[in-house]
Order: structure tokens, then sequence, then C-alpha cells
């Protein structure tokens, strides 16, 4: 025992050697030993403060339970303290908080030592509390974001991890959605292969980015300032079913090793894209023919009108049924329902799928023939459409059911759907009062 208390004393001289006091006179860090006994030998200006004490005197010599007013502290510290000493642990770290005098706390990265004499036998604690704010939070802000974008979504089918600098994959996580669970890649070019040939539609911008998607492609992205992107698109899964995704790309900057880091989320948005198309479909669609309506035929002509169809031909046709008020009137509006649905599905099927076909009124119809350089191509579709048109009205042909069609050609006619609308309506009312039952082209108009 008394072996062992002078090998205590001749630490306890070292610890309050000059040298070492003038160390803890100058550093920032807060540092502080004890004895075995638990109470403070030795502590760094810097622990004063952060004790909320005025002088090392009211510290040296005494304990925990005696320096902190908060007894609950005071117990944790002592708790931690001897499950060393008993236990011979000769390490503890963990992060605590440091609060200043505004009140506000700071994150501090909090390190114990086990002291040991000659015989390896515990003679006190070495104890060292460094702020490490801004280190810490940045991994706690990029260990956070990773979690956020996984775990907030219960349809997130994935996330990939990739270590840029190193090329790399660094993490991987993974969870089953819709009875269907994405396989672990491990390899770059694995997951490569597998993400680009999994877009359904070669024309997305996921197909072009996972084409690309390469070290430098990454760090081009990277530098330009994008920080984020999002991509919706059908995706092909490797077990045959196409669903609508979600993928979400991160850049993010690793704070342990200052890497550039991008992380690949992939979550399933089938139902709710279904839903917005449905939502979109019924927006754009004459409920009862089943055919676009003004709204959406109208916005449909003028956006074709401004991009891809801006130089070439194209023929606008206004089509109105004659006579329908007199069905209507003896026959009654169910019957004219009956006529609109069965028009509509007749004027459908006269013209291509790459034609525009709607109702804009009443018992108005618009087609809008797309790329129709000849105009004898159209000629021959009217004559066809009115023809096809008499086959479904012979039940009202003592009413004299038929149609009228004016047409009107762009860009000779007019380039803004305006004037195309204005011609066609003078042609088709030229028809109507020159015996119905035909069509005329605003260029034959006298």
């Amino acid at each position: 025992m008394k072996k062992a208390a002078q090998k205590n004393s001749v630490s306890s001289a070292k610890f309050n050697s000059a040298a070492f006091k003038s160390l803890l006179s100058i550093t920032p860090d807060i540092v502080f030993i004890k004895d075995k006994d638990l109470k403070y030998i030795n502590i760094s200006d810097s622990f004063v403060a952060y004790a909320g004490k005025k002088s090392k005197d009211e510290i040296i010599g005494k304990t925990d339970e005696e320096i902190y007013a908060n007894s609950k502290l005071a117990a944790k510290y002592r708790a931690q303290d001897l499950e060393m000493l008993v236990s011979g642990k000769s390490e503890v770290n963990f992060v605590t908080l440091l609060p200043d005098s505004d009140g506000h706390s700071r994150y501090a990265f909090a390190k114990k030592q086990l002291l040991l004499d000659e015989d390896g036998n515990p003679i006190g604690i070495f104890g060292l509390i460094r702020e490490t704010a801004k280190e810490y939070l940045d991994k706690q802000s990029y260990e956070q974001e990773l979690d956020f974008l996984l775990d907030t979504n219960k349809n997130t089918y994935c996330l990939e991890l990739i270590d840029v600098d190193n090329w790399q994959i660094v993490r991987e996580r993974r969870r089953t959605v819709d009875g269907y669970k994405f396989p672990l890649f491990k390899e770059i070019e694995v997951f490569c292969y597998v993400a680009n040939e999994g877009v359904s539609d070669i024309e997305s911008d996921a197909f072009s980015f996972y084409k690309n998607f390469s070290k430098q492609y990454i760090e081009d992205i990277f530098k330009n300032g994008r920080r984020d992107i999002v991509m919706e698109y059908r995706r092909i899964l490797p077990n045959g079913r196409v669903r609508w995704v979600q993928d979400i790309i991160k850049f993010l900057v690793n704070p342990e090793n200052n890497h550039l880091s991008v992380a690949l989320i992939s979550r399933d948005i089938d139902e709710r894209k279904r839903e917005e198309q449905e939502l979109h479909k019924a927006a754009e669609i004459d409920e009862m023919t089943g055919l676009l309506n003004r709204a959406s035929i109208t916005k449909k002509i003028t956006t074709f009108l401004g991009t891809e169809g801006a130089d070439s031909s194209h023929h606008l046709l206004m089509i109105d049924v004659d006579n329908f008020k007199k069905l209507n009137d003896t026959k009654g509006h169910q019957a004219g329902d009956k006529l609109l649905i069965s028009l509509a599905q007749t004027v459908k099927s006269c013209f291509r799928n790459t034609d525009l076909v709607g109702r804009v009124g009443g018992d108005e119809f618009f087609v809008f023939m797309k790329h129709c350089p000849h105009r004898n191509i159209t000629e021959k579709k009217a004559e066809a459409l009115i023809k096809a048109v008499d086959e479904i009205c012979l039940p009202y042909k003592d009413i004299g059911i038929c149609i009228s069609v004016g047409i009107s050609n762009y860009p000779a006619d007019g380039i803004a759907l305006s004037e195309l609308y204005k011609k066609a309506d003078d042609a088709l009312y030229y028809a109507k009062q020159h015996g119905k039952h035909s069509f005329v082209f605003a260029e034959d108009i006298k």
C-alpha cells in the first residue's frame, strides 16, 4: 500500500509540475486530472469557467458532488468515472454540450483516459473536452440528411451513397416497397448498367443522366452549382413490372474527409402519378364525348404551332351538325346526346392518332390535321368523314341530320390559331349557306 501511495504521490507531483501548469494555462481545451478518489488534482484555466467557478481553489481537492450545483450531473460524472476505475476500461469518448454565457449550447468532444501506475493499477483519470461544434454539426447534418432521405418516406426503394473522389459505393440501404426490393449493387459499374437499362422512356432526363453517369459527369454537375436533381419517370423493375419512380440525387460533402458524395434515392410514386394522370386527363377531356375539350385542344394546337409545327403545313377542320336543334326539339335531348357521342367516335376514327380531335361547342368539333402538305389529302379525309357521318345519321334522315365542314390552312390562312379559327368558321358558314352537307376551304371563298 505504501509503494502504491508513493507512486500515486509521484504522479500527482508530475501533474502539478511547472511545465504541466504552464500548458494548462494556455490551452483552450477543458482539461482535468482526478485522483483515484475522484478528487481534482489539477485543471486548465478553461475548466474553471466550464464548472461555473471563479478560481481553481474552488475546484482543486474537491469532487464533482462538491463543485456542481446540479446533483444529477455530478452523479452522472461520478458513475462514469467509477465504472472506468472498477472495470479498467482505459478510455471513454462521448459528445457533450458546452453552455455559454448567452445560455446557448455548443457541441464538444469529450475524452476520458484512465491513468495507471507502473504496475498497471488505476490511480486516476485524465479528461479533455474540446469544442468541435462545426465538425460535429456538419457530420450530424450529413448523417441526418441520409437518414431523412430514406426513412421519411415508406415508398423509398433504396439509397445509394457514392464517394465521388474515390469513385466507389460506400453505403447502400434497401426497403421492400409493394412486394419488391432492389438488389445491392456493390460496384458502380453494375449500378450504372442496371440504372440505365431500367429506364423505360429513352427520351427522359433519367435515361440521359444514367447513360452519362461517370465521375467526371457528376463532378461537372456539382461544379456548375447543382446540389440536387429530381427526376420522375417510368422504370422497368427487374421483375418486369413498369412503375413510376422518383429519383432524388443529392450532392453532399462528407465532413470527415471533405470528399464529394452523391446520394441517389429511388422512390415508388406509381399510385400518385396515375392519380395525377387521371386528374389531368379529366381536366382535358369532354365528359360526354371523350374527346379533347375546347380549352385543351386550343392549348395543344397553340403549343404545337409555336414549336415543332411552326415550319410545316397543317389543316384545321371546323365541323358543325346541320339541323341539330331540330333533332333535340323533335326527338329529345337524349337522342341529341346519343348522336353527339356516336359522331365523336366516328370523327376520331376517320383521322390519325397524331391528329387532334376535340369538341369545342354544343354540336361543333375541331380536327387539326398535322403535317398535310397536299390539299388533296385533306379533301379525301373530309369526303370520307361526311360519308361516315351519313351512315350514323340514317335513323334521323327525316330530320335532315348531316354535317358541314369549314377548312383553313396553316400558314396560308394565318399563323395564329385565332386566324385559322376565323377562316375555318367563315368557310363553315359558307358551306351552310350554300346547301349544307359539304366541306369548303377558306381559300376557295370568293
